[in-house]
């Protein structure tokens, strides 16, 4: 099995996560991943996942699904973006869809293929999914969704009556004649497919199970990754997505051999709690956990050759690679907490503060502050004047309570992100965003198969 052992005493002064894909430059090895239907969380839809992903410096993948137009999508800003595409029955739809991705610059097209017919998505069935019309397929497409569903998913319904359940290998040749494009498969899980793709010369794999929403009980993505990595004896790039929730995650993702990891969830959870800064934060959280893991793993680059991690921090004699990393543990001190200390009290959730002869604290019935700009610390309206506690006006032990409550609301974690997606968001959109298929196994074990990774 693998494990993780961190080294130490390398020179970590300098960490570079930047890589390239297809001869792109991206700032770290995260991308977003493409999913559906982004004005569910947001008005302005995937444009806000856009602007944020091009303010982080990295790639986006821009969903078949997506609320607003691929045109929308290019103009709202400059940079590097590939478009997901599905094979439909009507193959002058996804032509035609091609073709406008490269005519408004997309630099590939990242093909979904494990999606013959769409997995059996029970929280959509029980929610009774409504589906917007897609932007891209407006004009192309005419699908009578609430006619076809009779109650339950549209989406169901959509993807019975659209997508092509004869799509195969001889395919692929298809897709290469109707563009110039770069073709990433997307939806890989065995080394045998990942030879296939080779040898019909796509441009990249992505070790993908759909996010779990697919065929319950198929195995996690990081379960498999090696396997095809070593298929794929560095002929193209791979890639992986599902499960990653924290930066540790994506260097395990590295270090058994992947280009650069697809995040999906988690930038659906940002943008749904905080808009574009949310996504900014989320993409953001990951870089810094990134570079921290890589601080403490001695690692000063990011590496993507298994040959050389191997030579680097050793294996075991069944030729199983042995990956470095460390666990963190991150104790977070708050103006919370410092104010504790300061004054004794275990909690603020009933303090009150008012004004006598300085900062004082009330722990009764104080109503009203206002903030003193001449001062530069807080002065209060007096209501009481029972249970004081006057506080020194040293600058360095003041209480903000602004700043306070901001980092009380901030989250600091995937986890924290997702419970704010889910108290913002409708039911039905949450569980469009978060389920799985079936029994939701493979959803768990996305995760789950991270953290035997110790």
């Amino acid at each position: 099995m693998h494990r993780l052992r961190p080294r130490i005493l390398v020179d970590v002064s300098k960490i570079d996560m930047s890589t390239t894909l297809l001869g792109y430059k991206m700032q770290s090895p995260i991308i977003v991943a493409p999913t559906g239907i982004h004005k569910y969380a947001h008005p302005e839809g995937e444009v806000v996942t856009a602007r944020a992903a091009a303010a982080c410096n990295t790639l986006m993948v821009l969903s078949f699904s997506s609320s607003r137009k691929l045109e929308d999508v290019a103009s709202s800003c400059n940079s590097i973006r590939f478009y997901q595409l599905y094979v439909y029955k009507n193959r002058e739809v996804s032509a035609t869809l091609v073709r406008r991705a490269e005519k408004y610059g997309f630099k590939a097209i990242v093909l979904t293929v494990d999606t013959p017919r769409l997995g059996r998505r029970e929280k959509d069935i029980k929610n009774k999914l409504i589906l917007p019309q897609l932007s891209n397929l407006e004009g192309l497409l005419n699908v009578d969704v609430e006619q076809v569903s009779k109650g339950g998913s549209d989406l169901e319904a959509f993807a019975s009556q659209t997508l092509d359940p004869s799509l195969c290998w001889k395919d692929i040749e298809w897709l290469r004649s109707i563009t110039s494009l770069p073709i990433i498969l997307k939806g890989i899980l065995t080394a045998e497919d990942a030879i296939n793709a080779v040898e019909l010369g796509v441009s990249g794999i992505v070790v993908s199970n759909h996010g779990a929403r697919q065929l319950d009980y198929s195995p996690a993505t990081i379960s498999v990754l090696e396997e095809v990595v070593k298929a794929v004896s560095g002929a193209v790039p791979v890639l992986l997505d599902g499960g990653v929730r924290r930066g540790t995650d994506v260097f395990k993702a590295l270090a058994l051999g992947a280009k650069a990891v697809l995040v999906g969830r988690p930038i659906l959870y940002g943008l749904a709690a905080k808009g574009e800064n949310g996504v900014k934060s989320v993409i953001k959280m990951l870089q810094g956990e990134l570079e921290l893991t890589m601080a403490l793993c001695d690692c000063y680059a990011c590496l993507f050759d298994i040959e050389w991690i191997s030579r680097h921090f050793g294996c075991y004699s069944n030729d199983l690679l042995v990956i470095t990393i460390v666990k963190i543990t991150r104790q977070i001190c708050t103006k919370r907490k410092q104010w504790d200390e300061l004054t004794g009290l275990q909690t603020l959730a009933n303090i009150h503060l008012s004004l006598h002869s300085g900062l004082a604290v009330d722990r009764t019935n104080c109503k009203q502050r206002e903030f003193d700009q001449e001062s530069d610390w807080f002065r209060l309206q007096e209501k009481s004047s029972r249970t004081k506690i006057v506080v020194t006006k040293d600058r360095s032990r003041e209480l903000r309570i602004g700043e306070q409550k901001k980092m009380e609301d901030e989250p600091v974690n995937i986890r924290e992100f997702e419970e704010r997606a889910k108290q913002v968001l409708p039911k039905m959109f949450f569980d469009y965003y978060n389920g799985g298929a079936e029994d939701e196994h493979t959803l768990r074990e996305n995760m789950e198969a991270f953290k035997r990774i110790m």
